[in-house]
């Protein structure tokens, strides 16, 4: 019962983790709501091949909080391991372009970096206290010592493993 408690809650909080920052998740009318990046305007990466690069990339994103009047006071990166390593690695010189920063997140350019490895190859930089969350109390299993037996006729072969299709249920 335990394993399949955590592996279920594992798979909720997989989809959970992606339908929340996909660029493609759309909303679906009293069901779901639309990923926090889905119609926002990606900004197109340069090729990251160094420094220069990646702070281009950077000042293009933060610029986009300031153009709206919206201060980056509690801003999130959000990225893969993947991107977080490439951040983390050293230049040619054996120096850290951005020290603070490890596989696991940490800093980068002076905000905290959550590392989701249900973000892909796209990179979120979001204002944590314009993100609401609404729970409804969780997952919750229970578990039944009742069961329902559904009794199937056999082939010639005495299998009872075929293609009939009852017409009613035994309930046992």
């Amino acid at each position: 019962e335990r394993l399949l408690r955590d592996d279920l809650a594992a798979a909720v909080a997989a989809r959970m983790d992606t339908s929340f920052a996909d660029p493609s998740y759309t909303a679906n009318a009293g069901i779901n709501p639309a990923s926090i990046t889905y119609g926002a305007e990606a900004i197109a990466a340069q090729s990251f091949t160094d420094y220069s690069d990646i702070q281009i990339d950077v000042r293009a994103v933060m610029q986009k909080f300031i153009d709206a009047k919206n201060p980056l006071t509690s801003g999130v990166w959000i990225m893969s391991s993947s991107n977080a390593l490439a951040l983390a690695v050293k230049n040619s010189l054996g120096q850290a372009e951005f020290p603070q920063m490890s596989v696991n997140g940490a800093i980068f350019m002076g905000l905290p970096v959550i590392v989701s490895d249900y973000v892909t190859d796209y990179v979120v930089l979001v204002n944590a206290s314009d993100i609401w969350f609404g729970d409804e109390g969780g997952i919750q299993i229970d578990m039944s010592m009742e069961a329902s037996l559904q009794m199937v006729a056999g082939d010639d072969e005495g299998s009872t493993l075929n293609s009939i299709t009852p017409t009613a249920a035994s309930v046992v």
